[in-house]
């Protein structure tokens, strides 16, 4: 009877909890969304995605960032400026954003074929709440799939190729802004094919992050394009060809007897100004900035210092943090040449983990699967490690120097490996790469953590709580300053590179000390 009476209650608070769960989830959802009512919010294979409504107007956003609406106000400018450059388009490829009021201008120039690429399914399955999204036409052939693997595997040549993605918000969007990506989107081009693409800009006066922006990814272009023209707005539109481009669009369009809602009448008069061309031609030209690159993603740091000005985050907080960090890092190196050898395990364990899903989301474009794959992987890896380390005939101390070497063999050569990924363009050879090397260099790194933190158990002095506490905390310490540094410095500004250096400083340093001792 005790035990009823008790269980009775609980099991009413517990059932109120559980039909409570879904109202309360659609409340939290709304908190990302002030002003916007939550309609759904899905976890894809590739992302999460939300679908909220404003009014009339629907908008699809992907892992918080806003993709499209159904109100698109671009999708006659998206279309219009790069077709216009084209007599007779034969193909135009799309990727991303179509069934929002693209696919149904470019329709306006009767191309023979239009290929469509978009990333995830449930943005297709969108296309019922659209109306006129023109996948119905005979013309355009729907794929899904990343829209970069897209290019690399195509047999077509395209006249126009219009890639419709947010800003380079984070490393999956970088990519299609970089100068290897713009390489790839030529050999898929005609002789006179014409790529566009959009940045964030303004109309009269950018700030020094979106000036900076704008110049990386157009260094980027340059480096690839003879002609790139760039149309000055709130939004910039991007034009890449190496044939030559006009800027006369209204012209073209009158005398092809093309009309536009808004385009000819209120945005080309601004856009196609001829002062304001040339001023904008001039400051992204005027100073050398670093081009863009997968492994360098230059324009993805400026996006964060442009979000830590508008939202007006402290730096002396993050001064702080770093500060914080290093120092603890400092003091649990003090302590003993084996703390440190367990301090840079846990940097360079979070380093290669980070490193290897930077390069499987370059070739791949997506890691929101990839991701729990890799955790899982490496907590596989570890305790094998660890098993491995009490079974391998081979003194304790000459692990941690044999695992260390095995960590700056594992730097080296899947810095090697990722210039090669990035270039492959065989099919089997991406696919060898996606589930044989990166994971395979992410488990053989794992295991190397699992070893020397076995190895250091054993030849540390104290008590088995002592031993374990203290190298528990070097190797959370070592992990935190690698998160802090990797994320949100090494990685946006120094690239890969900067990783695999730090890497290998850390590990270098860590077989002198040792040695020493």
């Amino acid at each position: 009877m005790a035990v009823s009476s008790v269980a009775l209650p609980v099991l009413i608070l517990l059932g109120i909890g559980l039909s409570c769960s879904a109202p309360a989830d659609r409340i939290t959802q709304s908190w990302h969304f002030p002003g916007q009512e939550v309609l759904t919010v899905t976890n894809t294979r590739y992302a999460q995605l939300a679908i909220t409504r404003s009014g009339k107007q629907l908008n699809v956003l992907q892992d918080a960032l806003p993709l499209f609406s159904t109100e698109k106000p671009d999708a006659e400018t998206l279309a219009h400026l790069p077709l216009s450059q084209i007599e007779k388009p034969a193909g135009v490829l799309v990727i991303s954003g179509g069934i929002f009021g693209t696919i149904r201008e470019i329709l306006r120039y009767h191309p023979k074929q239009i290929d469509y690429v978009e990333l995830d399914p449930a943005i297709i399955k969108l296309a019922p709440l659209i109306h006129d999204h023109g996948l119905d036409d005979p013309t355009v052939h729907l794929h899904t799939g990343d829209g970069r693997l897209f290019v690399k595997k195509t047999s077509m040549q395209y006249h126009v190729v219009i890639c419709d993605l947010p800003d380079p918000e984070n490393i999956q969007l970088n990519r299609f802004y970089t100068e290897e990506f713009f390489r790839e989107v030529r050999d898929v081009l005609h002789d006179d094919g014409v790529f566009c693409f959009t940045l964030s800009g303004s109309a009269n006066y950018m700030g020094k992050e979106s000036l900076l922006l704008n110049r990386s990814v157009y260094a980027a272009a340059k480096k690839v394009f003879t002609n790139v023209l760039v149309f000055p707005g709130d939004t910039h539109y991007y034009l890449a060809s190496d044939a030559r481009l006009t800027s006369d669009i209204a012209q073209v369009m009158a005398d092809r007897a093309i009309t536009t809602k808004r385009l000819v009448h209120y945005e080309l008069p601004i856009m196609t100004d001829r002062l304001r061309l040339d001023q904008l031609k001039k400051i992204l030209s005027q100073e050398t900035e670093k081009a863009n690159h997968d492994l360098s993603p230059f324009a993805f740091g400026h996006i964060l210092n442009l979000w830590a000005e508008k939202s007006g985050s402290r730096r002396i907080l993050l001064v702080v943090l770093f500060v914080l960090a290093i120092g603890s890092a400092i003091l649990i190196s003090s302590r003993g040449a084996v703390r440190y050898v367990i301090l840079s395990t846990g940097y360079a364990a979070i380093g290669m983990e980070l490193f290897l899903l930077f390069l499987f989301q370059i070739i791949y474009g997506y890691a929101y699967l990839g991701m729990c794959a890799f955790v899982t992987l490496f907590m596989i890896g570890a305790p094998l490690g660890a098993c491995f380390s009490a079974r391998w005939k081979y003194p304790f101390r000459k692990q941690l120097v044999a695992c260390d070497l095995v960590w700056l063999l594992l730097a080296i050569s899947t810095y090697m490996a990722a210039y090669v990924g990035i270039n492959l363009r065989q099919w089997l050879l991406i696919l060898l790469m996606e589930y044989l090397l990166i994971p395979l260099a992410l488990f053989v790194a794992a295991m190397a953590g699992g070893c020397q933190f076995a190895a250091a158990a054993a030849i540390s002095r104290g008590g088995d709580v002592e031993i374990t506490g203290s190298l528990y905390l070097a190797d959370f310490v070592g992990a935190g300053c690698g998160s802090l540094l990797i994320g949100l410095i090494i990685l946006p500004w120094g690239g890969i590179q900067g990783v695999v250096a730090s890497i290998l400083v850390l590990k270098t340093f860590s077989l002198m000390v040792f040695a020493k001792t």
